[in-house]
């Protein structure tokens, strides 16, 4: 991935501060990702400033498509990589134990563990 930071889009002149949630941040013209803060406060701005610059935001798109397209990340083979790594890694946190206020029998649902990080009951 080659990722430009919601920070840089916003700010005036587009001038990139240091991040350090990624080693290397991309110009606009080479970026195939666009990160947002990670309490998504930015996130409307974000999709507000790209829907003004519909180049930008189609150029992103465009060499993202051609990165996991081009690259097999969508294939038969890698599809079936991501499901084995998501149910393992599942059935890492997903075993009931003392305390989690689990009853009988009942399990925690994917979807919650996975939006909330919830692993029990309480």
């Amino acid at each position: 991935m080659r990722p430009i930071f919601s920070s840089t889009l916003l700010r005036p002149h587009g001038k990139s501060e240091s991040n350090p949630r990624w080693p290397k941040e991309y110009p606009a013209s080479e970026a195939t990702i666009v990160f947002v803060d990670p309490d998504w406060k930015d996130l409307e701005a974000t999709v507000m400033w790209l829907k003004e610059h519909d180049a930008v935001a189609k150029g992103i798109a465009r060499r993202q498509r051609e990165m996991y397209i081009g690259g097999g990340y969508l294939s038969e083979a890698a599809e079936t990589c991501y499901w084995r790594a998501l149910l393992r890694g599942w059935s890492e946190v997903a075993r009931p134990v003392d305390g989690w206020g689990i009853r009988d029998g009942d399990g925690v649902r994917w979807e919650t563990f996975s939006l909330t990080g919830k692993v029990g009951w309480d």
